[in-house]
Parts: structure tokens; sequence; C-alpha cells
């Protein structure tokens, strides 16, 4: 499973290297290329799904660009790079899409970064747009993460580096600047964005965590961990920040008279104790609706963490017990229903 997304109206997605999969809670529906039907969806490997305003569904893919559904006539629109026509994709190979609250399809590729406007006329083109780069260098840095903060900034997360989205001149008019959150280690790489309880920006890098520590358009950042590859973060309801390495879980705490981050606990696997985290490498991280904390692992199966009773419960590959049957999680999701929804790699 390469990604999972709930639309609006409560089907699940899910995007794999086979095809895509939708359940509408009873039955599955599986999209694939077909040349019998001129309107399929045209690739395979789905790697990212997003949904517009619209109730559109749009789906990126590994080489064929972005596929749009209509969910009343069923049917898939491709749009694909054109070398000949600058308002089309920079590549067709998408990494990452993110719906902002304008409603704008903001499309990371392996080339750069577009801006989808979706039309509410449905015999209308959606107006894509490429924002430009500070610089054009040999290595393109491929867009990890997006994300939209409480006041509408963008922040772009890639292997080289954040971003922020910076409006110029003409509406839908963006070029990229680089924000330096750490000069020491200038080309770091971002694995993971969130906004904490007091509105600030969390960036989850290789070589450690980092808090935005005031508002405003001059942006400061401070180094508030050192522990290495940060891979997830998520707010708990309490507003502690919870982050994913490959080192354990790890909880911080803040608050707005003191609101740089502070660790107040630490979780790794203890072989010898019965409700401890059963692995320390962490891929993903989710919150569901009654607080608790579902954890992720490579090789570990799910831990169920309740901050309240601070105990973990594993999740393991006993397909008797409770039919997760491989142990490599690579995304967590909660349907409308309540159901946590596991994909893993390799194992559906």
């Amino acid at each position: 499973i390469n990604c999972i997304f709930q639309d609006s109206k409560g089907f699940m997605w899910f995007g794999t290297n086979d095809g895509l999969n939708r359940y509408d809670g009873y039955n599955f529906t599986i999209f694939k290329p077909s040349p019998d039907k001129e309107q399929a969806i045209n690739s395979n490997l789905i790697y990212t799904i997003t949904e517009d305003h619209n109730g559109h569904i749009w789906i990126g893919t590994t080489g064929a660009g972005l596929n749009r559904f209509d969910p009343v006539c069923e049917q898939f629109t491709a749009y694909r790079h054109d070398k000949n026509n600058e308002n089309s994709l920079y590549n067709d190979q998408i990494v990452s899409t993110y719906t902002d609250s304008k409603g704008r399809i903001w499309v990371g590729t392996l080339d750069g970064l577009n801006l989808l406007i979706p039309s509410t006329d449905e015999n209308e083109s959606p107006l894509i747009h490429r924002i430009s780069l500070p610089e054009r260098t040999a290595t393109v840095p491929r867009i990890r993460t997006i994300k939209e903060d409480r006041s509408g900034n963008i922040w772009i997360g890639t292997r080289m580096g954040l971003y922020h989205c910076i409006p110029r001149g003409q509406a839908e008019k963006f070029e990229l600047q680089k924000i330096s959150f750490d000069e020491s280690i200038p080309n770091q790489s971002v694995s993971a964005l969130d906004i904490d309880a007091n509105g600030m920006l969390l960036i989850g890098t290789t070589n450690g965590l980092y808090q935005q520590s005031k508002h405003g358009t001059n942006f400061s950042f401070q180094k508030v961990s050192d522990i290495t590859n940060q891979q997830a973060i998520v707010v708990d309801n309490s507003g502690k920040v919870w982050t994913g390495t490959y080192e354990g879980l790890f909880c911080f705490k803040s608050s707005e008279r003191n609101p740089p981050l502070t660790l107040e606990a630490s979780f790794i696997s203890e072989v010898d104790k019965a409700f401890s985290l059963n692995k320390n490498v962490i891929r993903s991280l989710y919150k569901d609706i009654t607080g608790v904390i579902w954890v992720g692992t490579n090789g570990g199966g799910v831990n169920k963490f309740d901050p309240e009773r601070k105990a973990f419960f594993l999740y393991g590959n006993n397909l008797k017990t409770n039919g997760n049957t491989y142990r490599a999680i690579r995304s967590i999701l909660e349907d409308s229903a309540g159901n946590i929804w596991i994909g893993t790699e390799g194992g559906g």
C-alpha cells in the first residue's frame, strides 16, 4: 500500500503498485488501465491521492502524471507533462499532493512543484502553474511533504531542505524561498511537517526536530531535539507532540507561556516488559478520535498507545487473533466509522 485516503463521502481509497482500490464499507472496486475503456485510469502505479473541493479525486502516479476521477460518471481524465507547454506538469512522476484551505492542489514532482486550480465547470480543464525554484541545480529537491499553517502559509519539505511558497505579483503566482532553519546544516532532508497547538510549524529532519519560535513574515526556528531520523509527527489532544524515529517514540511538551518544546518522555522496546513498544524503528503515527496514538513500526506491526494509561498494546502478525499478517507498517488511517486501516510494506 503506497497511500491511503478517505474522501468527503466516506469512501476509502488505497493506492498500490497494482491499481487503485475504492472501498465502500462492503465491497472493493478496483480501477486499472483498460484498452477497452477510453477514460480508464492510465497507470497501475498509484503513489498519492487527494480530493478537491468539487468532490473530484486526484490520483498521482509514478510515471503517468495526474488522473482526475469524476465520481458521478466514474471516468478518469489524465493530465501529463508536455515539454512544449509551460502550463503542464513539471514531470509525470508525482511524489506528493496536498489540497489547501482555498481548494488549490499542490503537486510535487521529481522536477519541481506545480499548483493546480480545479475548475468548477466539468468541461473545463484545470489551470496548472509552475512554481519557480530559487535556483536551478543539477539536483532537483524531491518534495517529500507539504503542509499549510494556520496563517495560510504553504511549507514544502524536501530532501534538500525547507521551502516557503511566496505570492509574487499576479494571482496564483508563487516562488519557492528556501528557509534556513539551521545554518550549520543547510541542506538537510525534511521528512515530516506538522503544526503544534500554538500554531507553530514543526519540522522533522534526519538531524533532529525543529520548532518555529515566532509568528510573522520573519520566520525564526530553533532546534528542540538532537534526536535524529524524525520520520513522523503527531500532536495529541493535550497539545503534546509525539515523534516517531529510528530509535523509538518521543513525547515533547510545551505551553503558551513556554513555547519551546521540551522532552517529557521516551519509549523504546524493552523485551522484559509486556506493555512496552515492541520495535524502535517507527514509520508512521496516527491519533484517533479517542486520543489513542497508533504507532506503525518497521518489523514490529502496529502498537496502540494510550497516553492516559501509558501502555502499549501490540497488534502482531498472528492471523488467527487479529488478522494483521505483515509487520512493516507504512501508513495508518481512521475512517468515519472509527475503523483503523493499516497499510503495510508487501502485505496489503
